[in-house]
Formats: C-alpha cells, structure tokens, sequence
C-alpha cells in the first residue's frame, strides 16, 4: 500500500499509515497506533483527530480511547463526494474571479490592438498569456527576443505537463542559434 493512499482526498502519509493500521487492527489506542508508526502519542492526535473529522475512523469511548475504521466503501464514497463538492465549490469561485479578472483587463471594444511597451512588460504579458491556455498555445517564435534566456521557457513546461497542446513555427533564423536545437 502506498504511503499516501490518503493524499488524494487531502490527508498524508501519517493518516494514510494510521488508517491502514486501525483497519487491519481494530480498537487500538492512541498509544498503540503512535508505537505503529513510529510516533508519540502527541504527534498522531492530530493526524487521528482529521482522521476522524473525515469520517474514515471512530472514536470509541472509554478510558482510553480506543479508535475503529469505518467501513472503507462507504467512508472513501463519503469523503470522495464530499472533496468533490469543495472542488465543485472552488470552480464556482474561479468561475467569479475570471470574470472579475476579465472585467478589469478588458478593453474598450474599439482596441483592437495591445500596446505593451519595453521588455518588462512584453514579458509579463506573454507569460499571461500563456498561463491562460487551456488547450493549445499556438506561437511563431523568431528573433529578435525581448529576453536574453530564449532557450528557456518553464511555463511552457509547466502547460505540457497541465496537458495544453504547445505547437510552434520556428523562424530559420532562431534554429541557428547556438543550443537553439536542444530547446526544439
């Protein structure tokens, strides 16, 4: 079992570590479950408290306390539809601030051109303008480049790994470029 079976529903490795221990032994004590996995009983409190919270143990009570596992089919369906709806949530939010970031970005309808001035700007709009891809970024890359580093480009990295489609038309001119070809 993975250390961070738990991470996709926003718990940790210590979380995921007790679960599968009070799962596979039922009624143990904080004690008990700290010795498991190699911590005090004051470092796994909190981790047995979101434990807990989420659904996925229960407390039983009596001196001392004694911990059980839900029955994971329906805790992981729980917790799964509950992260859900929070992330559903969230897009809402996003949805809100886009709109709010195109209201105070947007243009005149009579601008048909952008005019952003001096090397600073140019990059920071660029960089705008490809974190905004969603699907494809669409670029003719030739010289001359408003950045002395032409050959690095993280965000572009950081899209392909998002899932964003990059596809780019080279000018002859920037291929000769020494370790231009590396970057192709």
């Amino acid at each position: 079992m993975p250390d961070a079976l738990l991470e996709p529903v926003g718990l940790g490795a210590t979380e995921s570590a007790l679960y599968l221990h009070v799962l596979s032994t039922p009624r143990c004590t904080t004690t008990q479950l700290a010795e498991a996995v190699g911590a005090t009983p004051a470092q796994v409190r909190p981790a047995l408290r979101r434990l807990v919270e989420s659904g996925l143990i229960a407390r039983i009570g009596g001196r001392p306390a004694r911990y059980t596992a839900a029955p994971p089919g329906a805790a992981f369906d729980a917790l799964a539809e509950r992260r859900h709806q929070e992330l559903e949530e969230l897009r809402g939010h996003l949805r809100e601030l886009a709109v709010r970031y195109q209201g105070a970005t947007a243009n005149s309808p009579g601008d048909l051109i952008e005019l952003v001035e001096g090397p600073l700007a140019m990059r920071d709009r660029v960089e705008q303008l490809q974190l905004g891809a969603e699907r494809e970024m669409l670029v003719v890359d030739c010289p001359p480049y408003f950045s002395a580093t032409a050959n690095d480009n993280p965000i572009e990295e950081q899209l392909l790994r998002r899932g964003v489609a990059c596809r780019v038309i080279y000018d002859a001119a920037a291929l000769e470029m020494p370790g231009r070809m590396e970057f192709v």
